[in-house]
């Protein structure tokens, strides 16, 4: 039934109404008239009225209204705007949590599925309609794509998401050299992976910012490059078992990939191009480095590029016993292995130190990841616990019939039949006698998904402390997994996690301590007895004060101002550092305050846009300089003491940051010469990272570390 009839049958029937979406084409504009209440107000709908014939068709409504129906419309104007809002609040009536009865809209007596199939015909017959009828030409995949990106933003989850058949090709497994290269001399723009990306960020198109970061690095990458004699497009980051083995160095700046040269005309996506291709092909990479006359060509394999799940494992310097430091990044499917292999590494470092396997303790270092499967923080879990110890649960809807049913996790014997997963727990058993060794968990704001799970098995079975400078972690405690759908795919949250004492760490909704999602806040304790905090995410057992992080600093790493120095510094010392005893003195130091403030005055970098990033006092002050208002010219002055106020704070936070600004430039010249791993255990080794110390003072002492975890 077409949306005309749809209505006028409802009308003939006087079924009460919840909530009617109709389209007007009025001047060519489409126009969306949502009607509500209805049915707490039976009386009014004699005053709604639709104008319609059997020639009529469904993209030539005209609907009239009286004053009081007005009392209950929404208009919304504007073509693609009403069209989106149109199939949101069409679909919003099947769907929306707001009304106790949505069938009403089709019938009493209608099914889910029939409610369902009713709701795609509805929504396809507006979609046909703009495509054979509207004023303008209409991209129906654009369309198609809004609106189901809206609907699914109604639920209020930002995890659940259409993933677009253009979206899944761009995130396909990368091969190609194992480098990270931008373009300089890009202030306003950056340029990723061959796609423009601006520095505004939604599910589908993340910010600059937020790829940046989740790129795992020692040194803090830079988002932009600083304009330079030598624009072109320079490599940022180098991976160990790829690019950086081959010889590739932080700061090189290519020249020609397989002969063919790189022109600054061209775009980072056209070099991409060139870089990328078959698994086990070979390229040849010319380069210039600073600070070594000539060009430089090595040969490259491509590969299939994967970050490490297990970035670090070591010893920590301790005087207190044997004290192992492994840093998760990630929960990929072979972070069971890494593990594994990791532990084993320590204990036999141990043995040779101690005679004994059994070490003093561990830090296991879980900021800034983001999760992963959760399968495989199971065998991480099961590394440290009995088997058959009870690690928690998935719960879904309840439905009986559910693609994925509920689940239980135990110790090495984690039952994935219901995924069709023949995946061996086996190999993963106890490792660690936490009894024995102690340890201590790192987390942060960004621990999250998976990391959070292994975070309360340790926490609700008091295996260790959770330790952090944040309260508490991120709180997402549900899990996804991917519907094929056409090309595409539906991001779906089809589950939430809960933990050995039935805590779920996804944080409840605002200003609701009581409930969350019509589920009761529960009152909860480790097996210790103590106490713990249900949806909230997982709150530290320990918080450490740390200063606050350098602004100053995060705008030089930002900026790319590191970058650029540390390039002017290999070519004017022409020498590799020696990683032991290199530092960054009050000599290096100072020319650098003074290469900061020159590009200040030069205009190649701005400090205040940390404040200001769009410009806006600029265009205020020049707003108010062309104003014939003399009152608001006079105000223009303002502004500029403003604007020069936030420079010289910066400046003056040169001398009050010197200590943190000296640590990032030290790693910043060094990251041109040894490896990220070096470059991580160096900073352990000098204490630069406080909570370590922090973790390490906890360790080796056990009176109070029994006294927090209540042994």
């Amino acid at each position: 039934m077409d949306p005309v009839r749809y209505l006028s049958h409802h009308r003939r029937r006087r079924r009460p109404l919840i909530d009617v979406a109709v389209m007007r084409l009025c001047g060519g504009t489409t126009t969306l008239l949502h009607i509500t209440h209805l049915r707490q107000h039976p009386a009014d709908e004699d005053n709604l009225s639709i104008a319609l014939s059997d020639e009529a068709q469904p993209n030539t409504i005209v609907s009239s209204l009286t004053e009081r129906a007005d009392h209950y419309v929404s208009v919304f104007r504007t073509a693609l705007i009403g069209f989106v809002v149109g199939v949101l609040l069409t679909l919003g009536s099947v769907f929306s949590v707001q009304y106790s009865n949505p069938c009403l809209i089709f019938g009493s007596s209608v099914s889910k599925e029939e409610e369902t199939e009713r709701a795609a015909t509805l929504y396809k017959s507006i979609l046909g309609s703009l495509d054979d009828s509207y004023v303008d030409q209409v991209d129906i995949n654009q369309l198609f794509e809004l609106s189901v990106r809206g609907m699914l933003q109604s639920l209020d989850d930002p995890y659940t998401e259409y993933i677009s058949s253009r979206d899944m090709l761009n995130r396909r497994d990368l091969v190609g050299i194992g480098a990270f290269v931008m373009e300089g001399g890009k202030p306003d723009l950056t340029q990723i992976d061959g796609r423009q990306r601006s520095d505004v960020s939604t599910r589908s198109s993340p910010s600059i910012s937020n790829i940046i970061s989740s790129i795992p690095s020692t040194v803090a990458l830079p988002n932009q490059l600083l304009q330079s004699k030598e624009d072109g497009f320079h490599v940022i980051l180098s991976l160990e078992g790829y690019a950086f083995d081959a010889g590739l160095r932080v700061g090189d700046r290519l020249l020609a990939v397989d002969g063919k040269p790189i022109t600054n005309d061209q775009k980072l996506g056209d070099v991409r191009d060139l870089l990328v291709g078959k698994p086990g092909s070979k390229v040849l990479v010319s380069f210039h480095r600073p600070g070594v006359d000539g060009t430089q060509t090595i040969e490259i394999e491509r590969k299939p590029v994967k970050f490490p799940d297990v970035r670090y494992s070591g010893m920590l310097d301790s005087e207190g016993g044997c004290i192992g430091y492994i840093q998760l990044a990630q929960f990929g499917m072979d972070v069971g292995d890494s593990m594994k292999k990791s532990i084993q590494s320590l204990q036999e470092e141990s043995y040779r130190k101690t005679g004994s396997l059994d070490l003093t303790g561990i830090v296991l270092d879980l900021r800034n990841n983001s999760g992963g499967k959760l399968q495989s923080a199971i065998k991480v879990a099961s590394l440290f616990v009995p088997k058959g110890t009870y690690l928690g649960s998935s719960v879904g809807n309840g439905r009986l019939d559910k693609l994925y049913p509920d689940e239980s996790y135990y110790a090495s014997v984690a039952d994935t039949s219901s995924l069709g997963n023949a995946d061996s727990f086996d190999d993963y058993t106890q490792l660690i006698d936490t009894d024995k060794t102690h340890v201590v968990i790192l987390t942060d704001h960004k621990t999250a998904s998976a990391s959070e799970f292994l975070t309360g098995v340790f926490q609700d079975l008091d295996l260790g402390l959770v330790v952090g400078i944040d309260a508490t972690t991120l709180g997402k405690g549900i899990g996804q997994r991917e519907l094929p759908v056409g090309d595409g795919a539906l991001k779906l949250t089809y589950h939430e996690f809960h933990t050995p004492s039935g805590r779920c760490v996804q944080l409840r909704a605002k200003n609701d301590d009581a409930t969350y999602g019509g589920r009761a806040k529960k009152v909860l304790r480790t097996a210790n007895g103590r106490d713990i905090v249900d949806r909230n995410g997982i709150s530290v057992d320990y918080k450490i004060t740390t200063p606050k992080n350098s602004i100053l600093s995060a705008l030089l790493s930002k900026n790319g101002v590191y970058f650029e120095f540390a390039t002017q510094w290999d070519q004017r010392w022409k020498s590799t550092p020696d990683e032991s005893t290199f530092q960054v003195d009050d000599t290096i130091y100072n020319e650098f305050c003074s290469f900061v403030e020159q590009r200040q005055r030069d205009g190649s970098l701005h400090l205040e846009s940390m404040f200001d990033d769009q410009s806006n006092l600029d265009t205020i002050e020049s707003m108010l300089l062309s104003s014939s208002s003399s009152s608001f010219s006079s105000e223009s002055g303002h502004v500029s003491s403003l604007s020069t106020a936030i420079i010289n704070e910066l400046l003056d936070a040169f001398v009050t940051d010197k200590e943190e600004v000296m640590r990032e430039l030290e790693k910043n010249i060094l990251s041109r010469h040894i490896p990220d791993s070096k470059l991580l255990a160096r900073g352990l080794k000098k204490g630069d990272d406080v909570l370590v110390k922090e973790a390490m003072e906890l360790l080796e002492d056990n009176t109070m570390f029994n006294h927090l975890i209540r042994r």
